[in-house]
């Protein structure tokens, strides 16, 4: 088969690959407007890869949100732009968080593909494996979907109204608490230290006396020409995820989210969702995350038995999440493709 391209869309971000290889591109998905000094915005717009290098200086617009388009146009607008600055392939497999796959299929069309293969992303991520069931967990931009799949047919999930901005908003909120004058233009910078420093604890207790009583874990990072030092911070934000109340929400964590969506499905399918909970998703490229998910969720099924409970947790992650699947899907040509 023909090289063909893989496309990825978040909400946040447009992963781009090719079945051909290894590379990934990953630009902002979003359109950018420049903010000047009186606090105007200018019409012209900054796209795709120039985006990353002047967020600070932008009015950032997202066409994507919560799994729905929201821009169209806006959304062709970016595609369109980055396709002129790589190889043009006639065939494409495109997936991502938004729900409307008749809205893709349209999309790469106009984009000029005659070629066209709109795959869910659950179903690439256990192809990434080589299995056929199991249960995926996607942690975006603003949600994370709980996906069970078994034999390839995709079953009733759940959503978790926290993603990856949530991490990096309660770590805003824990610096201002500390004194830092931080507004939401700093959103971007404080980004960049979530992904550089954060990270899941496995010893809550042991992490923070270690935190307080010396300066193994603290990190300084410019926001906006302000210096800025974070210490627990890098592994309390996190914790959102495994314990919401501390931001105010009232959610279920996120390992009970797993136990509860298991448990729903018949009794054949449940050991393997189990032993498959494959990780996608850019926040999940935090350390810490996998471990302490096994043993959260091991600990909810031990609690949750009314006798004892002998199974195991198999928690597992992604580290190519658009490529991999893809090339196996064309090798096997597998999936549903549609031609102009």
């Amino acid at each position: 088969m023909n090289p063909t391209l893989i496309m990825d869309i978040g909400s946040s971000y447009i992963k781009l690959g090719s079945s051909s290889n290894d590379q990934v591109t990953v630009i902002p998905n979003c359109i950018g407007k420049t903010i000047l000094r009186n606090g105007s915005v200018q019409n012209e717009m900054v796209i795709g890869r120039d985006v990353i290098n002047n967020k600070q200086h932008l009015e950032l617009q997202y066409p994507v949100q919560n799994g729905q388009i929201t821009d169209f146009d806006a959304l062709k607008t970016i595609i369109k732009h980055e396709l002129e600055l790589i190889e043009k392939l006639e065939s494409i497999i495109i997936s991502g968080s938004v729900q409307d796959k008749y809205q893709l299929q349209v999309l790469a069309f106009q984009c000029g593909f005659k070629r066209v293969c709109v795959m869910e992303q659950p179903i690439l991520a256990l192809l990434t494996h080589n299995i056929t069931s199991g249960l995926i967990v996607d942690i975006g931009a603003a949600q994370t979907r709980i996906t069970p799949v078994y034999e390839n047919q995709i079953l009733r999930g759940e959503t978790l109204q926290l993603g990856g901005d949530s991490i990096t908003t309660q770590l805003s909120n824990q610096l201002r608490k500390r004194g830092y004058n931080l507004s939401h233009l700093d959103f971007e910078p404080i980004q960049q230290l979530k992904e550089q420093h954060c990270f899941f604890s496995e010893d809550l207790a042991a992490d923070s006396l270690l935190a307080k009583e010396t300066t193994f874990f603290m990190q300084e990072h410019i926001v906006n020409k302000k210096r800025v030092r974070a210490n627990s911070e890098l592994f309390t934000a996190p914790e959102i995820f495994f314990n919401p109340h501390i931001a105010g929400f009232e959610y279920l964590p996120l390992q009970s989210v797993i136990y509860k969506v298991i448990q729903q499905q018949p009794i054949d399918v449940k050991s393997d969702l189990m032993q498959n909970i494959i990780l996608t998703g850019q926040s999940t490229h935090l350390p810490g995350l996998k471990s302490k998910l096994q043993t959260l969720v091991q600990r909810e099924f031990e609690n949750g038995a009314k006798t004892g409970f002998r199974g195991s947790i198999r928690v597992k992650r992604i580290y190519n999440d658009v490529n991999e699947g893809a090339r196996i899907m064309c090798a096997n040509q597998f999936g549903d493709w549609a031609e102009m």
